[in-house]
Protein backbone atom coordinates (compact mmCIF):
# COMPACT_ATOMS: atom_id res chain seq x y z
CA UNK A 1 0.00 0.00 0.00
CA UNK A 2 1.52 3.35 -0.99
CA UNK A 3 2.00 6.42 1.29
CA UNK A 4 3.34 10.10 0.62
CA UNK A 5 7.08 9.83 0.75
CA UNK A 6 8.07 13.63 0.21
CA UNK A 7 10.14 16.59 2.26
CA UNK A 8 7.03 18.26 3.17
CA UNK A 9 6.29 19.20 6.76
CA UNK A 10 5.80 16.21 9.31
CA UNK A 11 2.15 17.47 10.14
CA UNK A 12 1.48 17.88 6.38
CA UNK A 13 2.55 14.39 5.24
CA UNK A 14 0.77 12.89 7.93
CA UNK A 15 -2.21 14.62 7.31
CA UNK A 16 -1.89 13.33 4.12
CA UNK A 17 -1.32 9.54 4.93
CA UNK A 18 -4.63 9.64 6.57
CA UNK A 19 -6.25 11.67 3.91
CA UNK A 20 -5.21 8.83 1.67
CA UNK A 21 -6.39 5.77 4.03
CA UNK A 22 -9.54 7.43 4.20
CA UNK A 23 -10.17 7.39 0.56
CA UNK A 24 -9.29 3.77 0.68
CA UNK A 25 -11.73 3.24 4.00
CA UNK A 26 -14.16 5.02 1.15
CA UNK A 27 -13.74 2.85 -1.67
CA UNK A 28 -13.28 -0.23 -0.02
CA UNK A 29 -15.87 -0.73 3.54
CA UNK A 30 -17.99 2.38 3.87
CA UNK A 31 -19.77 2.75 0.66
CA UNK A 32 -20.91 -0.96 1.48
CA UNK A 33 -22.93 0.04 4.81
CA UNK A 34 -26.41 -0.20 4.15
CA UNK A 35 -27.99 3.64 5.41
CA UNK A 36 -30.79 2.00 6.81
CA UNK A 37 -29.26 -0.86 9.06
CA UNK A 38 -25.68 0.35 8.95
CA UNK A 39 -24.92 -2.93 8.53
CA UNK A 40 -22.31 -5.06 6.01
CA UNK A 41 -23.29 -7.33 3.42
CA UNK A 42 -21.26 -10.58 3.53
CA UNK A 43 -21.09 -10.67 -0.16
CA UNK A 44 -20.68 -6.98 -1.33
CA UNK A 45 -20.77 -7.19 -5.29
CA UNK A 46 -23.93 -9.80 -5.60
CA UNK A 47 -27.23 -7.82 -5.34
CA UNK A 48 -29.35 -11.18 -4.38
CA UNK A 49 -27.28 -11.10 -1.33
CA UNK A 50 -29.35 -10.15 1.92
CA UNK A 51 -27.46 -11.61 4.78
CA UNK A 52 -24.84 -9.89 7.08
CA UNK A 53 -22.74 -11.51 8.87
CA UNK A 54 -21.91 -10.63 12.56
CA UNK A 55 -18.27 -10.86 12.85
CA UNK A 56 -17.77 -9.24 9.26
CA UNK A 57 -19.81 -5.92 10.16
CA UNK A 58 -18.11 -6.04 13.75
CA UNK A 59 -14.10 -6.03 12.06
CA UNK A 60 -15.63 -3.71 9.13
CA UNK A 61 -16.97 -1.03 12.23
CA UNK A 62 -13.44 -1.82 13.68
CA UNK A 63 -11.69 -0.63 10.84
CA UNK A 64 -13.84 2.82 10.95
CA UNK A 65 -13.38 3.07 14.53
CA UNK A 66 -9.37 2.22 13.86
CA UNK A 67 -9.53 5.53 11.66
CA UNK A 68 -11.52 7.45 13.75
CA UNK A 69 -8.75 6.96 16.58
CA UNK A 70 -5.78 8.17 13.90
CA UNK A 71 -7.62 11.80 13.09
CA UNK A 72 -7.96 12.56 16.80
CA UNK A 73 -4.31 14.07 15.92
CA UNK A 74 -5.28 16.15 12.91
CA UNK A 75 -6.97 19.74 13.54
CA UNK A 76 -8.55 19.92 10.56
CA UNK A 77 -10.08 16.88 10.05
CA UNK A 78 -13.01 18.43 7.54
CA UNK A 79 -15.48 16.16 10.05
CA UNK A 80 -14.01 13.02 9.38
CA UNK A 81 -12.97 11.90 12.81
CA UNK A 82 -16.61 12.16 13.69
CA UNK A 83 -17.97 11.01 10.48
CA UNK A 84 -15.90 7.74 10.98
CA UNK A 85 -17.18 7.16 14.67
CA UNK A 86 -20.53 7.88 13.91
CA UNK A 87 -19.98 4.96 10.66
CA UNK A 88 -18.74 2.16 13.57
CA UNK A 89 -21.41 3.08 16.06
CA UNK A 90 -24.30 2.59 13.58
CA UNK A 91 -23.21 -0.53 12.69
CA UNK A 92 -22.79 -1.72 16.37
CA UNK A 93 -26.17 -0.70 17.36
CA UNK A 94 -27.30 -2.09 14.11
CA UNK A 95 -26.04 -5.27 15.35
CA UNK A 96 -27.89 -4.96 18.99
CA UNK A 97 -30.97 -3.24 18.07
CA UNK A 98 -30.92 -7.11 15.24
CA UNK A 99 -30.18 -9.03 18.48
CA UNK A 100 -32.88 -7.09 20.85
CA UNK A 101 -35.57 -8.55 18.42
CA UNK A 102 -34.53 -11.54 19.89
CA UNK A 103 -34.50 -11.02 23.39
CA UNK A 104 -36.03 -13.92 24.67
CA UNK A 105 -33.68 -16.10 23.56
CA UNK A 106 -31.01 -15.32 25.80
CA UNK A 107 -33.07 -16.75 28.53
CA UNK A 108 -33.67 -19.60 27.02
CA UNK A 109 -30.14 -20.39 26.15
CA UNK A 110 -29.15 -20.92 29.21
CA UNK A 111 -31.79 -23.13 29.98
CA UNK A 112 -31.54 -25.90 26.29
CA UNK A 113 -27.95 -24.08 24.97
CA UNK A 114 -29.11 -25.20 21.15
CA UNK A 115 -28.57 -24.09 17.83
CA UNK A 116 -32.64 -23.25 18.27
CA UNK A 117 -32.40 -20.83 21.36
CA UNK A 118 -29.12 -18.71 20.42
CA UNK A 119 -28.77 -15.24 19.13
CA UNK A 120 -28.28 -15.07 15.55
CA UNK A 121 -24.76 -14.89 13.43
CA UNK A 122 -26.70 -13.29 10.54
CA UNK A 123 -28.99 -10.26 9.79
CA UNK A 124 -30.86 -9.07 7.04
CA UNK A 125 -28.13 -6.51 5.15
CA UNK A 126 -31.19 -3.84 4.57
CA UNK A 127 -33.67 -4.25 7.58
CA UNK A 128 -31.24 -5.35 10.45
CA UNK A 129 -33.74 -8.03 11.52
CA UNK A 130 -32.50 -11.41 11.98
CA UNK A 131 -32.45 -14.54 9.52
CA UNK A 132 -33.97 -17.13 11.17
CA UNK A 133 -32.74 -20.45 8.91
CA UNK A 134 -33.24 -24.05 10.83
CA UNK A 135 -30.35 -25.37 8.25
CA UNK A 136 -27.95 -22.33 9.50
CA UNK A 137 -25.53 -23.39 12.15
CA UNK A 138 -25.79 -19.87 14.43
CA UNK A 139 -24.62 -21.44 17.73
CA UNK A 140 -21.03 -19.60 17.05
CA UNK A 141 -20.05 -17.91 20.50
CA UNK A 142 -16.82 -16.21 19.10
CA UNK A 143 -19.63 -13.66 17.45
CA UNK A 144 -21.09 -12.12 20.22
CA UNK A 145 -17.71 -12.54 22.03
CA UNK A 146 -15.88 -10.37 19.36
CA UNK A 147 -19.34 -7.72 19.78
CA UNK A 148 -18.65 -7.34 23.17
CA UNK A 149 -14.76 -6.99 23.12
CA UNK A 150 -14.70 -4.34 20.40
CA UNK A 151 -17.90 -2.63 22.13
CA UNK A 152 -15.94 -2.27 25.29
CA UNK A 153 -13.08 -1.34 23.01
CA UNK A 154 -15.25 1.56 21.39
CA UNK A 155 -16.58 2.51 24.94
CA UNK A 156 -13.42 3.18 26.40
CA UNK A 157 -12.40 5.22 23.43
CA UNK A 158 -14.97 7.90 23.72
CA UNK A 159 -17.58 6.52 21.90
CA UNK A 160 -21.32 5.58 22.94
CA UNK A 161 -23.26 2.78 21.74
CA UNK A 162 -25.19 1.63 24.24
CA UNK A 163 -27.93 4.56 24.95
CA UNK A 164 -30.88 3.15 27.00
CA UNK A 165 -31.71 1.17 30.26
CA UNK A 166 -33.54 -1.16 28.25
CA UNK A 167 -30.67 -2.18 25.89
CA UNK A 168 -28.04 -1.86 29.40
CA UNK A 169 -30.27 -4.71 30.76
CA UNK A 170 -30.04 -6.14 27.14
CA UNK A 171 -26.57 -6.40 27.48
CA UNK A 172 -26.44 -7.69 30.94
CA UNK A 173 -28.12 -10.39 30.20
CA UNK A 174 -26.14 -11.39 27.16
CA UNK A 175 -22.87 -11.16 29.40
CA UNK A 176 -24.97 -13.80 31.59
CA UNK A 177 -25.16 -15.80 28.31
CA UNK A 178 -21.78 -15.88 27.69
CA UNK A 179 -20.44 -16.78 30.77
CA UNK A 180 -21.47 -20.50 29.67
CA UNK A 181 -19.37 -20.91 26.86
CA UNK A 182 -16.68 -23.19 28.59
CA UNK A 183 -19.31 -26.21 28.34
CA UNK A 184 -20.83 -24.98 25.07
CA UNK A 185 -19.57 -27.05 22.03
CA UNK A 186 -20.29 -25.14 18.96
CA UNK A 187 -19.45 -24.75 15.26
CA UNK A 188 -16.99 -22.80 15.91
CA UNK A 189 -15.60 -19.51 13.95
CA UNK A 190 -15.59 -21.39 10.80
CA UNK A 191 -19.46 -22.54 11.12
CA UNK A 192 -18.98 -25.98 10.26
CA UNK A 193 -18.82 -27.84 13.32
CA UNK A 194 -15.72 -31.09 13.20
CA UNK A 195 -13.94 -31.21 10.57
CA UNK A 196 -16.13 -33.58 8.56
CA UNK A 197 -18.84 -31.09 8.03
CA UNK A 198 -21.86 -33.26 9.52
CA UNK A 199 -23.56 -31.14 11.88
CA UNK A 200 -22.21 -32.28 14.81
CA UNK A 201 -20.66 -29.97 17.36
CA UNK A 202 -17.82 -29.72 19.49
CA UNK A 203 -16.00 -27.57 22.40
CA UNK A 204 -13.86 -24.76 20.62
CA UNK A 205 -10.66 -23.43 22.44
CA UNK A 206 -11.09 -20.51 19.91
CA UNK A 207 -14.51 -20.42 21.42
CA UNK A 208 -13.64 -20.24 24.88
CA UNK A 209 -10.53 -17.78 24.54
CA UNK A 210 -13.17 -15.21 22.70
CA UNK A 211 -15.71 -15.71 25.49
CA UNK A 212 -13.16 -15.41 28.29
CA UNK A 213 -11.30 -11.93 26.32
CA UNK A 214 -15.25 -10.48 26.13
CA UNK A 215 -15.97 -11.00 29.44
CA UNK A 216 -12.98 -9.77 31.06
CA UNK A 217 -13.10 -6.46 28.84
CA UNK A 218 -17.13 -5.97 29.65
CA UNK A 219 -16.38 -6.47 33.57
CA UNK A 220 -16.90 -3.02 35.40
CA UNK A 221 -17.11 -1.64 31.87
CA UNK A 222 -19.96 1.70 32.05
CA UNK A 223 -21.77 1.40 29.12
CA UNK A 224 -22.60 4.70 28.84
CA UNK A 225 -19.11 5.73 29.18
CA UNK A 226 -18.13 9.15 31.34
CA UNK A 227 -22.07 10.04 31.49
CA UNK A 228 -23.11 6.73 33.33
CA UNK A 229 -23.94 5.65 36.83
CA UNK A 230 -23.26 2.55 38.64
CA UNK A 231 -26.66 1.48 37.16
CA UNK A 232 -25.23 1.19 33.54
CA UNK A 233 -21.90 -0.77 34.41
CA UNK A 234 -22.26 -4.27 33.24
CA UNK A 235 -21.37 -7.17 35.84
CA UNK A 236 -19.27 -10.27 35.57
CA UNK A 237 -19.70 -13.24 37.88
CA UNK A 238 -15.69 -14.02 38.65
CA UNK A 239 -15.79 -17.70 38.95
CA UNK A 240 -17.16 -17.77 35.37
CA UNK A 241 -15.02 -16.09 34.17
CA UNK A 242 -12.35 -18.50 36.22
CA UNK A 243 -14.44 -21.73 34.61
CA UNK A 244 -13.73 -20.31 31.18
CA UNK A 245 -9.66 -19.90 31.89
CA UNK A 246 -9.23 -23.23 33.45
CA UNK A 247 -10.75 -25.18 30.43
CA UNK A 248 -8.96 -23.12 28.06
CA UNK A 249 -5.45 -23.46 29.46
CA UNK A 250 -6.43 -27.27 30.13
CA UNK A 251 -7.35 -27.60 25.99
CA UNK A 252 -4.68 -25.56 24.71
CA UNK A 253 -2.25 -26.22 22.51
CA UNK A 254 -4.63 -28.17 20.64
CA UNK A 255 -7.78 -26.83 19.14
CA UNK A 256 -11.23 -28.30 18.43
CA UNK A 257 -10.47 -32.80 18.58
CA UNK A 258 -11.32 -33.53 15.55
CA UNK A 259 -8.69 -30.76 13.91
CA UNK A 260 -5.84 -30.77 16.42
CA UNK A 261 -4.07 -27.34 15.11
CA UNK A 262 -6.82 -24.61 14.00
CA UNK A 263 -5.88 -20.75 12.54
CA UNK A 264 -9.14 -19.57 14.52
CA UNK A 265 -6.74 -19.40 17.37
CA UNK A 266 -4.89 -16.75 16.03
CA UNK A 267 -7.70 -13.96 16.91
CA UNK A 268 -8.62 -15.71 20.03
CA UNK A 269 -5.17 -15.82 21.63
CA UNK A 270 -3.66 -12.79 20.03
CA UNK A 271 -5.17 -9.21 18.40
CA UNK A 272 -8.29 -8.50 18.58
CA UNK A 273 -9.38 -10.69 22.35
CA UNK A 274 -5.75 -11.62 23.58
CA UNK A 275 -7.84 -14.38 25.42
CA UNK A 276 -4.81 -15.43 27.49
CA UNK A 277 -2.74 -13.73 29.70
CA UNK A 278 1.08 -14.16 30.42
CA UNK A 279 0.41 -16.78 32.97
CA UNK A 280 -1.32 -19.01 30.41
CA UNK A 281 0.40 -21.28 27.94
CA UNK A 282 -0.87 -19.43 24.62
CA UNK A 283 3.26 -19.43 23.55
CA UNK A 284 3.29 -23.27 22.35
CA UNK A 285 -0.63 -23.12 20.54
CA UNK A 286 0.40 -19.98 18.44
CA UNK A 287 3.70 -21.59 17.67
CA UNK A 288 1.86 -24.84 16.62
CA UNK A 289 -0.20 -22.48 13.97
CA UNK A 290 2.61 -21.19 12.56
CA UNK A 291 4.48 -24.62 12.29
CA UNK A 292 1.19 -26.77 11.04
CA UNK A 293 -0.47 -24.28 8.99
CA UNK A 294 1.57 -21.36 8.06
CA UNK A 295 2.42 -22.00 4.29
CA UNK A 296 3.67 -19.25 1.05
CA UNK A 297 0.05 -17.94 0.57
CA UNK A 298 -0.96 -17.70 3.78
CA UNK A 299 -2.63 -19.82 6.62
CA UNK A 300 -4.17 -23.46 5.91
CA UNK A 301 -7.52 -22.93 8.34
CA UNK A 302 -6.64 -26.15 9.66
CA UNK A 303 -5.27 -29.44 8.21
CA UNK A 304 -7.04 -31.49 5.26
CA UNK A 305 -9.40 -28.78 5.02
CA UNK A 306 -11.31 -29.29 1.90
CA UNK A 307 -13.65 -25.72 1.84
CA UNK A 308 -13.10 -23.86 -1.34
CA UNK A 309 -10.75 -26.51 -3.11
CA UNK A 310 -11.55 -27.58 -6.47
CA UNK A 311 -12.42 -31.26 -5.14
CA UNK A 312 -14.63 -30.11 -2.37
CA UNK A 313 -18.01 -31.37 -3.93
CA UNK A 314 -19.42 -32.51 -1.11
CA UNK A 315 -19.69 -30.31 1.84
CA UNK A 316 -20.67 -33.24 3.99
CA UNK A 317 -17.93 -35.68 4.32
CA UNK A 318 -17.61 -39.49 5.00
CA UNK A 319 -14.92 -41.12 7.50
CA UNK A 320 -11.73 -41.25 4.91
CA UNK A 321 -13.03 -38.51 2.24
CA UNK A 322 -10.73 -36.00 3.81
CA UNK A 323 -7.34 -37.94 3.06
CA UNK A 324 -7.90 -36.48 -0.65
CA UNK A 325 -7.16 -32.79 0.48
CA UNK A 326 -4.22 -33.49 2.18
CA UNK A 327 -1.42 -31.30 0.37
CA UNK A 328 -3.71 -29.01 -1.43
CA UNK A 329 -5.75 -27.05 1.27
CA UNK A 330 -7.03 -23.29 0.17
CA UNK A 331 -4.40 -21.07 2.25
CA UNK A 332 -5.75 -17.61 3.28
CA UNK A 333 -3.70 -14.47 3.46
CA UNK A 334 -6.30 -12.95 5.81
CA UNK A 335 -3.98 -14.04 8.75
CA UNK A 336 -1.06 -13.09 7.12
CA UNK A 337 -2.69 -9.61 8.24
CA UNK A 338 -3.32 -10.36 11.53
CA UNK A 339 0.48 -10.92 12.35
CA UNK A 340 1.82 -7.72 11.68
CA UNK A 341 -0.79 -6.15 14.06
CA UNK A 342 0.42 -9.37 16.51
CA UNK A 343 3.50 -7.82 16.06
CA UNK A 344 3.30 -4.40 15.69
CA UNK A 345 1.33 -4.34 19.14
CA UNK A 346 4.31 -6.09 20.82
CA UNK A 347 6.39 -3.37 19.22
CA UNK A 348 8.42 -5.97 16.85
CA UNK A 349 8.16 -3.72 14.19
CA UNK A 350 10.97 -5.67 11.82
CA UNK A 351 8.82 -8.72 12.39
CA UNK A 352 5.56 -6.78 11.22
CA UNK A 353 7.43 -5.41 8.19
CA UNK A 354 8.76 -8.91 6.97
CA UNK A 355 4.69 -9.93 7.05
CA UNK A 356 3.69 -7.01 4.74
CA UNK A 357 6.74 -7.83 2.42
CA UNK A 358 4.64 -11.22 1.83
CA UNK A 359 1.41 -9.60 2.06
CA UNK A 360 2.07 -7.29 -0.85
CA UNK A 361 2.87 -9.69 -3.70
CA UNK A 362 -0.65 -11.18 -2.64
CA UNK A 363 -2.73 -8.25 -3.40
CA UNK A 364 -4.78 -8.55 -6.69
CA UNK A 365 -6.40 -5.50 -8.10
CA UNK A 366 -9.39 -5.88 -10.26
CA UNK A 367 -9.68 -3.55 -13.00
CA UNK A 368 -12.61 -1.56 -12.53
CA UNK A 369 -11.11 -0.68 -8.85
CA UNK A 370 -9.19 1.97 -7.68
CA UNK A 371 -7.08 0.02 -4.98
CA UNK A 372 -6.02 -3.28 -4.62
CA UNK A 373 -7.75 -5.78 -2.39
CA UNK A 374 -6.46 -8.83 -0.43
CA UNK A 375 -8.05 -12.32 -1.72
CA UNK A 376 -10.05 -14.30 0.55
CA UNK A 377 -8.00 -17.51 -0.14
CA UNK A 378 -6.10 -19.04 -2.52
CA UNK A 379 -6.16 -22.08 -3.90
CA UNK A 380 -4.69 -25.17 -6.23
CA UNK A 381 -5.89 -25.39 -10.26
CA UNK A 382 -7.07 -28.86 -10.43
CA UNK A 383 -4.29 -29.27 -12.97
CA UNK A 384 -1.76 -29.13 -10.60
CA UNK A 385 -2.99 -30.80 -7.75
CA UNK A 386 -0.29 -34.26 -8.06
CA UNK A 387 2.62 -31.79 -8.22
CA UNK A 388 1.09 -29.82 -5.24
CA UNK A 389 0.88 -32.85 -3.12
CA UNK A 390 3.99 -33.88 -4.03
CA UNK A 391 6.09 -30.68 -3.30
CA UNK A 392 4.43 -28.47 -1.47
CA UNK A 393 4.45 -25.03 -2.26
CA UNK A 394 5.78 -25.62 -6.16
CA UNK A 395 2.09 -24.80 -7.94
CA UNK A 396 1.18 -20.38 -8.72
CA UNK A 397 -2.01 -20.31 -6.53
CA UNK A 398 -5.13 -18.71 -8.01
CA UNK A 399 -6.60 -16.01 -6.14
CA UNK A 400 -10.47 -16.10 -4.88
CA UNK A 401 -11.52 -13.61 -7.88
CA UNK A 402 -10.93 -16.50 -10.09
CA UNK A 403 -14.06 -18.77 -8.73
CA UNK A 404 -17.64 -17.66 -9.59
CA UNK A 405 -19.87 -16.91 -6.67
CA UNK A 406 -16.72 -15.52 -4.62
CA UNK A 407 -16.61 -11.38 -4.17
CA UNK A 408 -14.63 -9.31 -1.92
CA UNK A 409 -14.56 -10.32 0.88
CA UNK A 410 -14.61 -7.38 3.74
CA UNK A 411 -13.49 -9.62 6.80
CA UNK A 412 -9.75 -9.65 5.54
CA UNK A 413 -9.96 -6.05 3.89
CA UNK A 414 -10.50 -4.33 7.31
CA UNK A 415 -7.47 -6.63 8.64
CA UNK A 416 -5.11 -5.56 6.05
CA UNK A 417 -6.25 -2.01 6.54
CA UNK A 418 -5.65 -1.80 10.16
CA UNK A 419 -2.32 -3.52 9.91
CA UNK A 420 -1.01 -0.59 7.41
CA UNK A 421 -2.53 1.94 9.56
CA UNK A 422 -0.16 0.34 12.12
CA UNK A 423 3.13 -0.20 9.56
CA UNK A 424 2.71 2.93 8.46
CA UNK A 425 2.47 5.06 11.90
CA UNK A 426 -0.57 6.27 11.40
CA UNK A 427 -2.64 4.43 14.52
CA UNK A 428 -0.62 3.10 17.81
CA UNK A 429 -1.44 -0.09 20.07
CA UNK A 430 -3.20 2.47 22.77
CA UNK A 431 -5.27 3.97 19.73
CA UNK A 432 -6.28 -0.18 18.87
CA UNK A 433 -6.25 -1.41 22.46
CA UNK A 434 -7.65 1.29 24.42
CA UNK A 435 -8.09 -1.00 27.80
CA UNK A 436 -4.85 -2.54 27.45
CA UNK A 437 -5.78 -5.91 26.79
CA UNK A 438 -2.52 -7.07 25.15
CA UNK A 439 0.11 -8.24 27.44
CA UNK A 440 3.02 -6.05 26.05
CA UNK A 441 1.77 -2.86 25.20
CA UNK A 442 0.35 -3.26 28.51
CA UNK A 443 2.82 -4.04 30.68
CA UNK A 444 4.46 -0.61 29.27
CA UNK A 445 1.95 1.46 30.11
CA UNK A 446 -0.20 -0.45 33.28
CA UNK A 447 -3.45 -1.59 33.28
CA UNK A 448 -6.24 1.27 32.07
CA UNK A 449 -9.25 1.42 34.19
CA UNK A 450 -12.66 1.79 31.95
CA UNK A 451 -13.11 4.99 33.28
CA UNK A 452 -10.35 6.33 31.91
CA UNK A 453 -10.17 6.09 28.01
CA UNK A 454 -6.40 7.36 26.46
CA UNK A 455 -7.17 10.20 24.28
CA UNK A 456 -4.63 12.20 22.43
CA UNK A 457 -5.57 15.47 21.32
CA UNK A 458 -2.08 16.43 20.69
CA UNK A 459 -0.57 16.82 16.96
CA UNK A 460 2.41 14.33 16.69
CA UNK A 461 5.09 15.29 14.66
CA UNK A 462 5.40 11.99 12.27
CA UNK A 463 7.26 11.34 8.91
CA UNK A 464 5.89 7.79 7.39
CA UNK A 465 9.11 6.74 4.80
CA UNK A 466 8.63 3.68 3.34
CA UNK A 467 11.68 2.10 4.89
CA UNK A 468 11.40 -0.30 7.10
CA UNK A 469 14.30 0.85 9.36
CA UNK A 470 12.32 4.65 9.56
CA UNK A 471 9.11 3.43 9.79
CA UNK A 472 9.96 1.64 12.77
CA UNK A 473 11.83 4.54 14.16
CA UNK A 474 8.19 6.62 13.52
CA UNK A 475 6.51 3.81 15.45
CA UNK A 476 8.52 4.12 18.33
CA UNK A 477 8.45 8.03 18.32
CA UNK A 478 4.03 7.68 18.49
CA UNK A 479 4.94 5.39 21.46
CA UNK A 480 7.39 7.78 23.39
CA UNK A 481 4.92 10.59 22.75
CA UNK A 482 1.79 8.45 24.38
CA UNK A 483 3.94 7.68 27.14
CA UNK A 484 4.24 11.35 27.94
CA UNK A 485 0.69 12.21 27.48
CA UNK A 486 -0.11 9.42 29.96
Amino acid sequence: MTVSNSEEPQEVLFKKNLDHFYLIVKDQILKFQYPISGLFPLNPKDPQCKFSHVRDSVYCATVLWALHRAFVRVDDDAGRHYELGQCAVKCMRGILIGWMQQSSRPQQFKKTQSSETCLSSRLNYETGEPIVDPEYKNLQMDCGSLYFIQLAQMTASGLQVVYTRDEVAFMQNLVFYLERAHRIPDYDMWERGTKQNRNMVELNVSSIGMAKAALESVSGLNVYGAEGSHSSTLLMDIDAADRNRIIMTNLLPREPASKGSDVSLLPALCWPAYGASKTEPSGPALERCLLRLKDQYGFRRFNRDGYVTVLDQNTHYQPGELMKFTGIESEWPMFFAYMPIEHCMNGELEKAMEYDRVIQPLLVHPVPERFPWLPKFLYVPLDDLERERKSRGSVVRKSSFHVPGESFFLWSQSVYIISQLLIHGCLTPSDLDPLGRCPAWSSKLGALPHSSPIFVDKLLNLTIPQSSGHVSTCFLKVQAALEALL
